[in-house]
Formats: C-alpha cells, sequence, structure tokens
C-alpha cells in the first residue's frame, strides 16, 4: 500500500507542476519539465516571496514533496524488516522502491522456473 500512495502523490506531484508551467507559459514565464525545474518557475516569480494565486501550486508541490520524502523513507524501514526485500536491495541500481514495487506487483517469485521467464 505505501507503494501505490507514494505512486499516487508522485503522479499528483507531476499534474500540479505540469498545471503550474502551463499557466506560467501564458505570461511567457518558462522552465524545462521536472521536478527538479520547480525553482527556477520560483526564481521567475521572484524567490521565496510568491504571492497571490501562484503560491498555491508552490505551497502544494512543497507539501507533496515532504509527502513523499516520509513514505520513501517508510519504504526504506519497510525494505529493511524484509529478508527477501533486502537481498533485492543488495542488487546494483535496485532502491527501496523498485524492491517494494517488485514484491507489491510481481508474482511470487517461485512461480518461475528460471530468471529469465521472470524477465520476460
Amino acid at each position: 500500500m505505501l507503494f501505490h500512495t507514494r505512486d499516487l502523490l508522485v503522479c499528483r506531484r507531476t499534474q500540479t507542476i505540469n498545471a503550474l508551467r502551463g499557466h506560467l507559459a501564458e505570461f511567457g514565464i518558462a522552465a524545462p519539465q521536472g521536478a527538479a525545474h520547480v525553482a527556477h518557475l520560483a526564481q521567475a516569480l521572484g524567490g521565496s516571496g510568491i504571492a497571490g494565486p501562484g503560491a498555491l501550486p508552490f505551497d502544494r508541490i512543497v507539501a507533496l514533496n515532504a509527502e513523499i520524502a516520509g513514505l520513501a523513507k517508510e519504504l526504506g524501514e519497510a525494505t529493511g524488516r524484509d529478508d527477501d526485500a533486502a537481498r533485492l536491495t543488495t542488487i546494483p541500481g535496485v532502491g527501496p522502491v523498485t524492491t517494494i514495487a517488485l514484491r507489491a506487483c510481481a508474482p511470487p517469485l517461485e512461480s518461475f522456473r528460471r530468471r529469465w521467464d521472470f524477465a520476460a
């Protein structure tokens, strides 16, 4: 459930960022796509002194970032409590989010005869 809740919050954050980018583009303020570039939009609007209707999306994005970070921490803790999940995180490039996604969405690993069957 943690994984799906985190996924939902990430989608909401993306929707909010895209809506904000779209609204500001009407006023000639543009920034690259992605959550990493929200600071560019904030700077274009005057830094941290954003007021009026423009402040609401930024406040929501900040709140969503905090909620996502909290869930990521919980996912890390849940991964540490499960032996199989902890073993999966030893694979290079596989972190707590990927591990929980595999545990939540993939069929039991015992149902595969070979590792190639799982990959397919």
